[in-house]
């Protein structure tokens, strides 16, 4: 079978090459009737070969602009130009509906939205170009079949304009010329009969071949099955599961997975915890869940934030002389330090420290919305050029809900505030500060996309890193604690806090020491 249909595709291509031959030489003898057309007619052809010239020429033109109309018209069709295609088809009433469908869509565009004039439109309009479909295939079926009658009606004037020259008395020149072309013609013609014709008789041989095979003996059936190996497949399918399912939990662990305990946030960093914040919604009337501190002082929230300042306590000992500056930071948006510094700083205030403030993030300052204040000026007005600040601005403000006082922020920096930071601005004004205040805490940008809270560092006594629960990724953890620790005074203690807690690390045990 094989072999016959190798032979088959020899032939194939030996077929397309004698078409070639057999189209080429009976165009050449149409061709050489064409250039001597007037020599032929003079020798023998007569008036009625000149007849027949006529209705060639006329089929043959009739042809080609049946043709290049037909082309228009499905042109303008794939564009959906029914202005176009009516005039390509020459159909009047094919043009009376495409002057209604346009009339239509005119309608249609001055309709009101979803009113039932507009619904009735539409219907209008799809019937309508359904109609003009229709018609137009109508057309465009009567045209083609219109080409293929001028084509027969141009083949018919060729063979009656070979057949009157070949019966005319031509002279021996002209006869042996045309004689020398016909026979070229048949000859093209038989052998591409005869390629055809070994051509089918191969597509036939290699279908009616019979193999050369017989049945020996039955086969035995099995005693069991040779695939699938149930249990091989089940006891790799459970060690793969046990492998892979393995290693997601310790990359998730250790190295992928957010923080979702205090022990396991102690694992990840080596800083200690000083306190893990609870999730609250915010109550009707709140700017911030911060105005917890205020509103609900015994309440789990108010205690953690407490926790979190004798931590700080502990460490810096701020309960002796001087002024603590406490930085408040975290690795990625959205961790919850604004509402920790927030809530840390009226801890202090109402535990009697005078409490200073600063919203330090000048990259998106918060700390006014949090407040529910509206400043005409913000911290970066000042920090830009304080000359340029009228003599009555101010860009700090009273706590309306605690003693602490908050220098706000207003708009982003234009440029880069790493710079701002830097300046002699910054410094005397924390220099100021710490001559009168006791507490002194600085709500920063994020360690990973900025590099703003870098440069605030080496001014903190104290930082305090905000870790999100569930959300922040270990390696972003390590990444920006690594900065942190590179950017900060020696020694200078963190303490890392968990927001958002949703563990139950709160236990029923100690409910009757909170009162939310």
């Amino acid at each position: 079978m094989n072999a016959s249909l190798a032979a088959r595709d020899i032939l194939l291509a030996q077929t397309e090459s004698s078409r070639r031959s057999l189209v080429a030489s009976e165009d050449a003898l149409d061709s050489f009737i064409d250039r001597n057309f007037d020599r032929l007619q003079q020798e023998g052809g007569g008036d009625s070969l000149g007849a027949l010239r006529g209705q060639l020429l006329t089929a043959t033109a009739s042809r080609l602009s049946a043709e290049l109309q037909l082309t228009g018209a499905k042109s303008a069709l794939s564009r959906g130009d029914w202005g176009a295609l009516a005039q390509s088809l020459g159909d009047d009433a094919l043009e009376a509906l495409a002057r209604q469908r346009k009339a239509l869509g005119r309608r249609l565009g001055r309709a009101n939205v979803g009113s039932p004039e507009k619904m009735d439109l539409r219907s209008q309009l799809a019937g309508m170009d359904e109609a003009l479909k229709n018609r137009t295939q109508t057309a465009i079926a009567r045209l083609q079949s219109d080409i293929v009658t001028l084509e027969n009606d141009t083949r018919d004037a060729r063979s009656g304009i070979r057949r009157l020259v070949l019966q005319g008395d031509l002279s021996s020149t002209s006869l042996t010329q045309i004689y020398e072309l016909q026979q070229k013609a048949e000859i093209a013609q038989r052998q591409y009969a005869t390629l055809l014709s070994r051509t089918r008789d191969l597509d036939a041989e290699a279908m009616v071949q019979i193999a050369d095979s017989r049945i020996v003996s039955a086969a035995l059936s099995p005693r069991e099955a040779s695939f699938p190996n149930t249990n091989l497949i089940m006891s790799l399918a459970l060690v793969a599961a046990l492998g892979v399912g393995t290693g997601l939990a310790f990359l998730n662990e250790f190295y992928v997975g957010g923080v979702t305990s205090v022990s396991h946030l102690a694992m990840v960093l080596p800083a200690p915890v000083a306190t893990a914040v609870p999730r609250i919604d915010e109550k009707k009337g709140q700017f911030t869940v911060a105005d917890t501190i205020v509103d609900a002082p015994l309440s789990v929230y108010s205690e953690s934030m407490r926790r979190l300042r004798a931590s700080i306590d502990q460490s810096a000992r701020v309960n002796g002389s001087g002024c603590t500056v406490i930085m408040v930071t975290s690795s990625l948006p959205a961790e919850g330090k604004t509402t920790v510094a927030m809530a840390l700083a009226r801890t202090y205030a109402l535990a009697g420290k005078s409490t200073l403030l600063l919203d330090a993030d000048l990259r998106r300052p918060s700390l006014h919305k949090y407040l529910g204040l509206k400043p005409e000026y913000g911290f970066l007005d000042y920090l830009r050029d304080p000359g340029m600040l009228a003599e009555d601005a101010q860009f700090y403000a009273a706590d309306p809900r605690s003693p602490v006082l908050a220098v706000l922020g207003r708009s982003r920096s234009e440029m880069p505030a790493d710079r701002l930071l830097q300046s002699s601005l910054f410094e005397n004004l924390l220099k100021n500060a710490r001559a009168v205040m006791d507490i002194i805490i600085l709500d920063t940008s994020p360690l990973l996309p900025v590099v703003d809270a870098r440069y605030v560092a080496p001014h903190a006594d104290v930082i305090v890193n905000c870790v999100r629960f569930g959300v922040t990724g270990q390696n972003d953890l390590r990444s920006a604690f690594a900065q942190l620790n590179d950017s900060i005074r020696p020694g200078t203690p963190i303490f890392s806090v968990l927001s958002h807690d949703e563990s139950s690390v709160t236990g029923y045990r100690y409910d009757e020491y909170y009162t939310d």
